[in-house]
């Protein structure tokens, strides 16, 4: 399912840029060419993003501006929500729920993004930060990002693979205004042939080893697998996707670049229909090189280490797993435990049982029952803990603050 989904998601993707290999597609080529061609650039745009399914229509507005140095490879830019329309009711993002702006900054292979968006979803979540988030003093939160060089020069290498296009994709050109739609068979058949040719060219294989994050092997064996991979995934996404459009307009000019975008999808899958709708305009304006500088003090953490702090810990008990004695609820403590990642430690001079939390030893007050210790909510309380009951789906949910 995963592999399917991915060329899912690169077929539609990549296929929005599909140009062809006629002379239109080159002359377009050319003009994409210059602009990557730009020391750096600035940039604005604005995002509609629809989805509706079962008679629910739901409209996401958000706008974007930055600046890219393609010379180095740095980027800083801010995605800002707007607002939510559904069923007729208009939530103001920046005034009513008080979402901050996503900042992000793209430097040395690592992609920097601000604390305060985290904090609000997780406010508008209902649910509080965790205890190391909390403890994050900066402005921003770096993440590890091995990623793919994007230098000028490869840029241009990765467009000049269009040029190894054998889909015959129709270009409408006027002047330097370009226009490419694409639909249903024709978005499939040109995003699985782009997909076969970009991921077996040397730039992308060069690209892929200086992440580290994958070896000579396991790129053979990938490039092994994709043809049959790939025309699996699309007998598959091919009735899902019916009816599904694309359409581009690149508008150049010597010192710009005005970019209009929209990806209808219309998802099928068992008889039930989704369509998600992004559009997408932006301009590009040419601009000086200058440096992308990162806020000083700023942690660095691997994807790892980041889904484990913004992640609450847990832990999950069906209700035949606690033991009900009189009034009093009791809940095994090492199976719990367990499930946050705690040690439970017993000492057999004393008799005393302990948790270790945040590194330091707790003594806890159990109730031993057919050679299991148990505590009770109360006490997991006053160990820092949240305990809810679901009665209605017979769930209990042990929460670490």
């Amino acid at each position: 399912m995963k592999k399917k989904l991915l060329a899912l998601v690169m077929v539609v993707l990549t296929a929005i840029m599909m140009i062809g290999c006629n002379k239109t597609g080159l002359s377009l080529l050319d003009e994409l060419n210059k602009f990557y061609a730009w020391d750096a650039s600035e940039y604005k745009g604005d995002f509609v993003f629809t989805v509706e399914a079962d008679g629910t229509k739901v409209n996401v507005y958000a706008e974007m501006n930055g600046y890219s140095n393609q010379k180095d490879g740095m980027d800083e830019a801010t995605l800002t929500l707007k607002k939510v329309e559904a069923e007729g009711e208009v939530l103001d993002l920046a005034n009513d729920i008080k979402i901050a702006p996503i900042r992000v900054i793209v430097n040395d292979n690592k992609v920097y993004m601000s604390k305060s968006y985290f904090e609000d979803i997780f406010n508008l979540a209902g649910q509080e930060t965790t205890k190391e988030f909390k403890n994050i003093k900066s402005e921003y939160i770096g993440l590890e990002y091995p990623r793919m060089n994007m230098s000028k020069e490869t840029v241009v290498s990765y467009m000049n693979m269009f040029k190894e296009i054998k889909t015959d994709v129709a270009i409408a050109q006027s002047d330097r205004k370009y226009t490419i739609e694409l639909a249903d068979e024709k978005l499939i058949d040109a995003g699985k042939e782009f997909v076969s040719v970009f991921c077996t060219s040397d730039v992308f294989k060069a690209s892929m080893l200086a992440t580290g994050q994958i070896t000579e092997e396991q790129l053979a064996e990938f490039e092994k697998e994709l043809k049959v991979g790939m025309d699996e995934a699309v007998k598959t996404i091919s009735p899902m996707l019916k009816g599904s459009n694309a359409k581009a307009e690149y508008q150049f000019a010597d010192d710009s670049l005005k970019i209009n975008d929209e990806l209808n999808l219309v998802l099928t899958v068992d008889e039930k229909k989704v369509t998600v709708t992004c559009k997408v305009t932006a301009e590009y304006k040419k601009a000086a090189a200058k440096e992308v500088k990162v806020p000083e003090n700023t942690k660095v953490y691997t994807m790892d280490e980041f889904t484990k702090m913004m992640v609450p810990k847990v832990a999950y008990l069906d209700e035949t797993e606690v033991i009900v004695k009189g009034n009093t609820v009791y809940v095994p403590l090492k199976d719990t435990m367990n499930q946050l990642d705690l040690q439970v430690k017993y000492d057999s001079k004393t008799k005393t049982t302990s948790v270790v939390i945040d590194g330091k030893t707790v003594k806890v007050t159990t109730k031993v029952i057919k050679g299991v210790s148990y505590v009770t909510p109360a006490t997991l309380q006053k160990l820092g803990f949240t305990y809810e009951d679901d009665t209605e789906y017979g769930l209990i949910t042990i929460t670490q603050n």
